[in-house]
């Protein structure tokens, strides 16, 4: 087993070890799973990139291992968004504060302002919002990192019952503030990570359902030795698979930092589609067993419905890449998908 692989089987046992059904439910009625946190943060992995000694490359590969082992646990806790602000700050050169982290959804709507040194105005669906300890975000142009507590909190939540927090600042003292970001940047950054879990995900829930459609019998044999239930899983199958190429071409792109927009929203996209496609097929293999709530599919297939929309849901992706392909006016289509632009 390589050593990318011995990280994520670590971050799958140890995720395994800490994460009852108890504790699941008990997320969904708010509650932090503390404990559980403290053990990831103590065996380094909730910085998954701080592991890395090969660089970019190898903190990203490794990064995505971890990612890949909280989303096929369904992982309640913001796993995702620490590692994503650990890397922003790090890009800036600020330090990174222990305790979970979150960051801003980047959308255009988000008018945050520094004036005096201090920051104003409002970030919605901030994930974990209420949780962590610090969040990253951009204001009037610059990096900046606002400590939770100097903010006015309602609490929300997606459709997986995940923290989704909307935070008020008024004349809040930053707790470091970095040099110009781009926040389409960044965006693309946490694009690449929702598409990543999107695939895992998806690919969580087409194991479910071949595992239930080799043990649900009907007419005396198994329903998975139907045809039309093949097809279906066949079609899963396709589904997860070219979700879990984009997602790992979006990261490719980031470790070699060229043709990010591109693969980042092709990413993005390719994954919230594919994803939605299993989540769908997965609880038409299963029936109404599905949609209840002992049984585990739900855990994926709202994470599936929630995640799709942030950070960017297919349409804004799909014109964007329009938009993008049009301007390059001396780049045939061809080239463009075969190299990027």
């Amino acid at each position: 087993m390589s050593d990318i692989g011995m990280i994520e089987d670590t971050a799958r046992r140890t995720i395994a070890d800490g994460l009852t059904t108890q504790a699941l439910d008990a997320s969904e009625q708010g509650a932090w799973a503390g404990a559980l946190w403290e053990r990831l943060e103590n065996q380094g992995l909730t910085r998954p990139a701080a592991i890395a000694e090969g660089g970019a490359g190898e903190g990203l590969e490794i990064e995505a291992a971890v990612l890949r082992a909280a989303a096929g646990a369904a992982l309640p806790l913001p796993l995702a968004e620490t590692a994503i602000a650990s890397w922003m700050l790090g890009q800036h050169g600020l330090d990174v504060p222990t305790g979970p982290l979150t960051v801003a959804s980047f959308a255009p709507h988000e008018t945050l302002t520094v004036e005096a040194d201090r920051v104003s105005g409002r970030l919605e669906g901030v994930a974990w919002g209420r949780n962590a300890a610090a969040i990253v975000a951009v204001a009037s142009g610059n990096l900046v990192l606002l400590d939770r507590e100097s903010a006015a909190i309602s609490v929300g939540a997606n459709l997986a019952s995940e923290p989704r927090d909307t935070l008020v600042f008024s004349k809040a003292p930053p707790l470091a503030i970095g040099g110009t970001a781009d926040a389409e940047a960044l965006l693309c950054r946490c694009a690449a990570v929702r598409a990543l879990q999107l695939a895992e995900a998806a690919g969580r829930v087409l194991e479910i359902a071949v595992e239930y459609a080799g043990q649900r019998k009907q007419f005396g044999k198994p329903i998975g030795g139907f045809q039309a239930i093949q097809h279906q899983l066949a079609t899963a199958a396709s589904e997860v698979a070219s979700a879990r190429v984009a997602a790992q071409q979006a990261y490719l792109a980031l470790a070699a930092r060229r043709n990010i927009f591109f693969a980042c929203a092709i990413a993005k996209a390719r994954a919230n589609d594919a994803a939605g496609a299993v989540a769908r097929i997965g609880h038409q293999v299963h029936g109404a067993i599905g949609f209840t709530r002992e049984y585990p599919l739900h855990r994926y297939t709202r994470r599936i419905q929630s995640w799709r929309g942030e950070y960017g849901a297919s349409a804004y992706w799909n014109r964007r890449l329009g938009e993008l392909m049009l301007g390059a006016k001396e780049r045939s289509l061809w080239s463009i998908v075969v190299s990027g632009i």
